[in-house]
């Protein structure tokens, strides 16, 4: 379908919905409603006087008869060939008859619906050619997270996470064609990522709502969650529930300060507001993302920004402590105030001396009541069996779990070892391979 005006009416700019036609640069462009041939024909017409229009109606000129407006059918079958021609000669008149087929809609729409995947399926390329091994890696990770919050759940049946906010930047990054190669060729460890996922919520959870399991153990709350090695982790968005909305009716404004607090304590009034600020500042959320940024701006465009709490991200190179600290301070993370410091599968691709730093970097900005949350890397019998399925590891540190663990009390942290056994009981996983070091300030 073509358009062509000759003039620069607005009347050709009403979007109507959802679709939108391409052409190229020498022609305008409509927008029509899926599924809706009356819409579809009004803005064929789109007309001054918008009316809805069946085959055989008129519909007046755009603004005047020597203001053309030309629409052209390509033959597009050959019982869908139509032409609409407002004539620009005043010896004509200035309304014309309308006459399309649903045949023509239907083929027309087709033929959009496969320009648009065609242009998804390229941009999905195009985004999963830039990712690197380790990011392809992390968007594996992302997928069988989404697709796993499914398949264990919850003994009151529901599941134990969101899982769509991972589904939806796979989806941007992935073509299908690979998710369903990794999905048969890795199926099998879904129900080990439930695991890892839930517990690493319930360790950050507990941490900014104390008491709430009943453990006595955690008292400091927690106001700051930081990410080490963030890649497409989607907690800022999905972890915490989005804000009540304001009551309904009209907004009260705070009743005025009295004369006393404006006048007499020295700007006791000004020092009471900045206390109510910093009260409302200390109770707020805030997620600081460090990484390399390889992924971070398809997740932005993705996800948008979180509603339910503040998300600051700062690029750093992860095997450089000094420069994480800096980038972390850089963020406005308060040394003074407790934290959770979540290193979901990063310590494996740091060596021994890195990592090591980085452990005891983050323990020196911890304060007291912080948290440590760390993945245990995959262990060298656990590389010997996924290589014997043909999967590849990037990784350049192979120990186990319990390794981990002693360098993590080694930089100062009162760390212990969740074990397979353990969380695999916890979850209803028998064989799970997933372990997890907790520690605590």
């Amino acid at each position: 379908m073509r358009i062509h005006r000759r003039s620069s009416s607005d009347a050709c700019n009403q979007h109507v919905a959802l679709h939108t036609f391409y052409f190229a640069s020498a022609y305008r462009c409509c927008s029509v409603q899926n599924g809706d041939l009356q819409t579809y024909r009004a803005a064929i017409a789109n007309v001054a006087p918008k009316v809805p229009l069946t085959p055989g109606a008129s519909a007046s000129c755009p603004q005047r008869p020597d203001e053309p407006l030309v629409i052209n059918f390509d033959d597009l079958s050959s019982s869908a060939a139509s032409l609409v021609y407002i004539p620009d000669d005043d010896s004509l008149p200035s309304t014309a008859l309308i006459g399309f087929s649903a045949l023509a809609y239907t083929t027309d729409m087709n033929l959009v619906r496969g320009a648009e995947q065609a242009s998804a399926a390229a941009a999905v390329a195009e985004a999963r050619r830039r990712l690197t091994d380790v990011e392809a890696t992390a968007v594996q990770v992302s997928l069988s997270r989404s697709l796993a919050a499914g398949r264990l759940l919850r003994p009151d049946g529901l599941p134990y996470y969101d899982g769509s906010y991972d589904a939806a930047v796979v989806d941007a990054c992935m073509p299908v064609s690979e998710q369903e190669e990794l999905i048969a060729r890795h199926g099998y460890m879904l129900p080990f990522m439930v695991v890892r996922t839930a517990e690493i919520d319930h360790q950050i959870l507990r941490a900014l709502r104390p008491g709430d399991d009943g453990d006595s153990s955690c008292t400091a709350t927690v106001r700051q969650v930081v990410l080490v090695g963030a890649g497409l982790d989607t907690r800022a968005w999905r972890l915490l529930p989005p804000p009540p909305p304001p009551p309904p009716g009209p907004q009260l404004p705070p009743p005025p300060a009295s004369a006393a607090a404006v006048g007499g304590a020295g700007g006791s009034a000004a020092a009471a507001a900045a206390a109510t600020a910093g009260e409302e500042e200390g109770r707020e959320v805030v997620f600081f993302e460090l990484d390399s940024g390889g992924v971070e701006q398809l997740k932005v465009e993705v996800l948008g920004q979180p509603g339910a709490c503040r998300r600051v991200f700062r690029r750093a190179d992860l095997a450089n402590a000094d420069e994480t600290l800096q980038a972390l301070g850089g963020a406005g993370h308060d040394a003074g105030r407790p934290s959770v410091f979540l290193l979901e599968g990063l310590i494996g691709y740091l060596t021994i001396a890195a990592g090591d730093e980085l452990l005891a970097a983050l323990r020196c900005v911890a304060a007291p009541g912080s948290s440590l949350v760390v993945t245990a890397p995959p262990s060298p019998d656990w590389r010997d069996q996924l290589a014997a399925r043909s999967v590849r590891l990037h990784h350049v540190t192979y120990e186990k779990a319990g390794e981990t663990c002693r360098r993590a009390r080694a930089a100062g942290w009162d760390a212990r070892l969740l074990t397979a056994a353990e969380l695999g009981q916890m979850y209803g996983v028998p064989d799970n391979r997933f372990e997890l070091i907790v520690g605590r300030c």
